[in-house]
């Protein structure tokens, strides 16, 4: 914080002191003079991080000043007072000081005065600093307010009042509105013709932090990069403050992989850092930094001395408890283990727990379970690792209801990075035969996932079960965690007063605090060995599931079971490696597959590919993938006489048609009724919904905003509910003009069993804002939009959307939203949703939709009603070369072998057929 306006004020009263001179007398002239004089030097030692010089001047102007009551320059001291104590860390003092001047202000009607906007600023500050989100946002929003009205928009103060509410929002985990105010101070700075500070550089560091700390590490190197630039030109090459630049650089460096250009960038911004004392917090953060790029090259002794310096610095100037030993404790494990030291290891990986806990870290407790379960995993204990990694699962839900994930660009790399940790203990899970805890592993996946995308976490995917064996030592876990966390509060208070507050009797208080922190900290170290052994010991008698988890498979062999033989459940999990979870009405298996994520997204990508071109052989392709997501289950459902499939897919198989996998002999569609069910969606699985047939069906034909023209939308349509009963059904339909957003929700509103809706349907990878059906009239209706309570589905039984296009080409795309809008839909009533994968063929999805309508007037299941209408297609004899519906694709995989075209055949390639996918409710 500046404080240049105050500086100017007590020589200001001086001047008019002396002009009316008889109104004082000469000594209270010479105190005023002295005071002010003090008052000054003390701001410009605080203004320097000169504590210890500046903390006699301010104590000696504040004592005249409160003499001679001058309540104004009282309370302008009062502010410098509080924002040294704020500068050294001792908060309790700082917001003592500065509530007195703020109440001084308010008592003297001065709150629209520049130093009122400073003083609050520094409340705000100290809340921030001390980690009180809850009193920090509220004071950051009244001081941009208040600051906004005294300086007016372009000024610098406003600009750091946004920049520090940025923080705050930060702090709490809402991105989105941290990006808005550090934008909104950078756009301000820029405007601002000579800053009297170097507000670009650092407001640019500042979005480039938003983007960092969210994980979207390119942009905030990016950032990064232009604060440094912007930084030197404003400070020269050499100044200190360019150290915190020059690491951001280099931790965004080390982010992308460069770990040797960012180790030479931290080590000159640590050389900078050191100019100015070797002992400071920024050089233990400094150092913490090299300590983890070392450890990324693998050169860990490195890692090790760096980190042990970073730690004691911080020991020396905050003590053994602080919050801000947790993350270079738990880094000083990583690098031990690393060093095959793992009793040193699981000792410094037990004290970052014991941190993370006692400050109530949330990310830092769940990077402490993950560190100790990764240390903790080797024959014989990995049921203490699932443990474990249950607890930081519990930790990563906790967060993410904590924290606002509605900004796609930052939100979903929040979500790509903690799913690894779902993925590890759902492989351990798995590895250990404990199915059903596994698949409810991944259903909480899935919710996370779903909340990322919709915006909402459903009820039943916030809470993780442990098994009966597992419950009491979590009770014994919670009772030291609550220990910890109020001894370290006591502890903290105590520490939080100044060197000059604190009594001979604060002193041994401290010292019986930190004794007794001791004692707690031994007995938790304790208690994790014991749990460690007794985890070993019962591995093989104890209970592996919970009861919740047994609970839910016994609902689903019951449901299977009552829906006929023939009917099997399979689940697809990717982990670090692909599982495979069979379950029938007795059985229940699971096979693991040898191949990574990575691998299998390249394969299902190259599938697609080769799929969306009718000119290119997809035999090759999908028997590969045949024999390797359903032989190894092959002979289970031969034994199983199964005939519908149930499948449940995860991460890019999302965007895998199954229907288009070949045995050899046949193609999936040809042998298996399909049915997509969803961990979210799947409440009406056990519905019987078969309703007397109505439908409303809604269509584009003309060419709207970019989109070709869809002509084979109205024989599509007449074909199904034609009137003068030229269709398969009864209906309604409304085309072009008629199909509006109102439209649409007065036609839900009427209960039809059956909605059609055929037009240009365009999903984006974690974007429901930017996913979007285009209405008859041209607007864009998104899936954000849909989510209004007004498009009520819950009437719905069928919802086709018989014109989707999944964006699966980016890097990211793992297929949640492919789940996430049949989930949505479902959560909202639907019970069941017909979509397709890719850019259909407008006049082959004319001749499909009323065969699969036509089938459906049978007794026959949904699923098999597609699979005979997927026949139909492949034998039919149907004129091709249609338009295709949704975004157009560019591009073929590389040279593939050509498809010869059976012209009795037209649409036999998985092209016209394989897109279509259905999800939930199978009956």
């Amino acid at each position: 914080m500046r404080n240049h306006y105050r500086v100017s004020i007590p020589g200001l009263v001086f001047v008019m002191l002396m002009a009316f001179g008889p109104a004082c007398s000469a000594e209270n002239t010479i105190r005023l003079s002295t005071a002010a004089k003090a008052a000054a030097a003390g701001d410009t030692a605080v203004g320097e991080r000169q504590y210890d010089k500046a903390l006699p001047l301010l104590e000696q102007a504040l004592a005249i000043y409160t003499v001679e009551r001058e309540e104004i320059l009282t309370a302008n001291v009062l502010t410098s007072m509080a924002q040294l104590r704020e500068g050294k860390g001792e908060y309790d003092a700082a917001l003592s000081a500065v509530h007195n001047a703020l109440a001084i202000y308010e008592k003297r009607n001065a709150t629209a005065t520049k130093e009122y906007a400073q003083a609050y600023q520094i409340l705000a500050k100290t809340y921030s600093k001390r980690q009180d989100v809850a009193n920090a946002l509220p004071a950051m929003q009244r001081s941009v307010a208040i600051s906004t009205k005294v300086y007016g928009e372009n000024h610098m103060e406003t600009v750091i009042a946004h920049s520090n509410l940025a923080t705050v929002y930060l702090t709490s985990g809402d991105f989105a509105n941290a990006r808005v105010h550090a934008v909104k101070a950078l756009n301000l700075c820029e405007q601002i013709v000579e800053p009297s500070q170097p507000c670009i550089g650092v407001t640019l560091g500042q979005v480039g932090s938003v983007y960092s700390r969210s994980g979207d590490n390119t942009n905030s190197l990016l950032y990064y990069k232009r604060a440094l630039v912007a930084m030197e030109r404003e400070l020269g090459p050499d100044h200190p403050s360019l150290a915190v630049g020059i690491a951001n650089v280099g931790a965004g460096e080390g982010n992308a992989g460069n770990y040797e250009t960012a180790i030479a960038l931290t080590k000159r911004g640590l050389t900078l850092q050191e100019k100015q004392g070797k002992s400071t917090l920024a050089v233990a953060n400094t150092l913490n930094n090299l300590a983890f790029l070392y450890g990324k090259m693998g050169q860990h002794e490195n890692a090790v001395a760096e980190i042990r310096r970073a730690i004691e610095i911080r020991e020396k100037i905050q003590g053994k408890w602080s919050a801000g030993l947790a993350i270079p404790i738990n880094n000083y494990a990583s690098f031990l283990a690393a060093l095959k030291q793992p009793v040193q290891a699981q000792e410094q990986g037990r004290r970052g727990l014991a941190l993370a806990l006692a400050n109530g870290l949330l990310k830092s407790q769940n990077d402490s379970f993950q560190t100790l379960a990764s240390i903790q995993a080797t024959p014989g204990n990995q049921s203490a690792t699932v443990f474990l990694r249950k607890q930081a699962v519990s930790t990563v839900l906790k967060i993410a209801q904590a924290t606002k994930l509605r900004d796609r660009d930052l939100g979903k790399t929040f979500v790509a990075e903690k799913a690894a940790g779902f993925r590890r203990l759902i492989d351990e899970l798995i590895g250990l035969d404990r199915l059903p805890e596994a698949q409810e592993i991944l259903a909480l996946l899935k919710g996370d996932e779903y909340l990322h995308f919709a915006g909402e976490r459903l009820v039943s995917t916030t809470i993780v079960s442990f098994s009966e064996f597992e419950k009491p030592w979590l009770h014994k876990f919670r009772e030291h965690e609550t220990r910890l966390v109020a001894m370290t509060g006591a502890w903290s208070a105590l520490q939080r007063k100044s060197t000059a507050q604190t009594s001979v009797e604060e002193i041994q208080r401290q010292a019986e605090a930190e004794a007794e922190l001791a004692a707690e900290n031994l007995a938790f170290m304790t208690f994790f060995e014991q749990m460690a052994q007794a985890f070993a010991t019962k591995e093989a008698q104890h209970s592996s599931a919970t009861k919740e988890s047994l609970q839910r498979l016994g609902e689903k062999r019951q449901l299977l079971e009552r829906h006929g033989g023939g009917t099997v459940a399979l689940k697809f999990v990717s982990g670090e490696r692909l599982h495979i979870v069979l379950t029938g009405d007795r059985k229940q298996l699971s096979r693991r597959i040898d191949i990574t994520a990575e691998q299998l997204q390249r394969k299902i990508t190259a599938f697609r590919q080769v799929l969306q071109n009718p000119r290119s052989d997809p035999g090759p392709l999908a028997r590969e993938l045949y024999q390797l997501l359903l032989a190894p289950v092959a002979p289970e459902l031969a034994a199983m006489k199964a005939r519908t499939l149930l499948v449940s897919l995860d991460g890019a198989l999302r965007y895998l048609p199954m229907a288009g996998l070949h045995d050899g002999k046949r193609y999936l569609a040809q042998r298996y009724s399909l049915a997509l069910i969803s961990e979210l969606g799947n409440r009406s699985l056990a519905d019987q919904v078969r309703t007397t047939p109505h439908l409303a069906g809604f269509g584009l034909t003309k060419s709207v905003a970019g989109f070709k023209a869809l002509p084979g939308v109205q024989r599509e349509l007449s074909g199904i509910a034609g009137a003068g009963g030229r269709g398969v059904l009864r209906g309604e339909i409304l085309l072009d003009e008629a199909f509006t957003a109102d439209s649409l929700a007065a036609s839900l509103a009427k209960g039809h069993p059956f909605t059609h809706l055929a037009s240009h349907f365009v999903y984006k990878a974690g974007h429901d804002d930017a996913s979007f059906l285009l209405l008859g009239d041209g607007t864009r209706l998104s899936i954000k939009a849909l989510q209004n309570p007004r498009f009520d589905f819950s009437r719905t039984e069928l919802l086709t959307l018989s014109a989707c296009d999944t964006a699966a080409t980016g890097v990211d795309a793992n297929g949640q939203e492919v789940e996430g809008v049949a989930s949505m839909l479902q959560q909202r009533g639907a019970k069941t949703v017909l979509a397709t994968l890719w850019a259909v063929d407008d006049g082959s999805t004319a001749a499909f939709m009323p065969a699969f309508y036509r089938r459906l007037q049978t007794s026959v299941s949904k699923p098999e009603a597609l699979r005979l209408a997927q026949r139909d297609l492949m034998h039919g004899r149907f004129a091709a070369g249609g338009a295709k519906r949704g975004a157009e694709r560019v591009g073929v995989a590389g040279a593939q072998p050509k498809y010869k075209a059976d012209e009795r055949n037209r649409y036999a390639h998985p092209y016209f057929w394989a897109p279509f996918v259905m999800v939930s409710n199978w009956r």
